[in-house]
């Protein structure tokens, strides 16, 4: 498990590697929400992901519905083969920001 976030201007990104699980999701999300701002734009990087499960779209799901009502927006920017058939099989990969993605 592994983040790193790097924020430049008004804009944070996020780039994770390893399991988005039950077992990782606290410490990403208090890794996340640490240096979370409403005000800033996110980018996230998953193609290091190699496992994910449900707390895992779920902690994505959360921090898209934090900026809902906000002028930031939230992209993907990559995903790893794990996280794109999750994201088809759930139906995210209609409603998170995922156009431009690189596979």
């Amino acid at each position: 498990m592994s983040i790193k976030i790097e924020s430049v201007d008004n804009k944070s990104q996020y780039i994770i590697s390893g399991e988005l699980t039950i077992y990782t999701v606290k410490e990403y999300k208090d890794a996340i929400f640490e240096n979370f701002s409403i005000d800033n734009d996110i980018d996230i990087d998953l193609e290091a992901v190699d496992e994910v499960d449900i707390s895992g779209l779920q902690l994505l799901s959360t921090i898209y519905k934090s900026l809902e009502n906000s002028s930031a927006e939230i992209k993907i920017t990559s995903l790893s083969n794990v996280v794109s058939d999750a994201f088809n099989i759930s139906n995210l990969i209609n409603v998170l920001n995922t156009e431009n993605i690189e596979q």
